[in-house]
């Protein structure tokens, strides 16, 4: 049996935009994201892996509920 060594990815984005002399964070757009990948090989039987994402929170547009997402 091997192990694939995991990739893990972190991603932080500060995505702003002027609209009528203000400034804001872009909707749609997280601020932070992660994500984990790993993969088991067993020889003459498969593979087998797992993956793991997070999304923060993002502004959001057009929506009556509310202004921000849940992560």
């Amino acid at each position: 049996m091997r192990f694939c060594a995991p990739v893990q990815i972190y991603t932080y984005v500060r995505a702003r935009e002027t609209v009528d002399a203000l400034e804001q964070d872009v909707p749609l757009t997280p601020r932070h994201s992660a994500g984990i990948v790993g993969v088991w090989e067993a020889e003459d039987v498969g593979r087998a892996g797992i993956e793991w994402y997070y999304t923060g929170r993002q502004s959001l547009e057009g929506n009556p509920y509310r202004a921000v997402s849940e992560p």
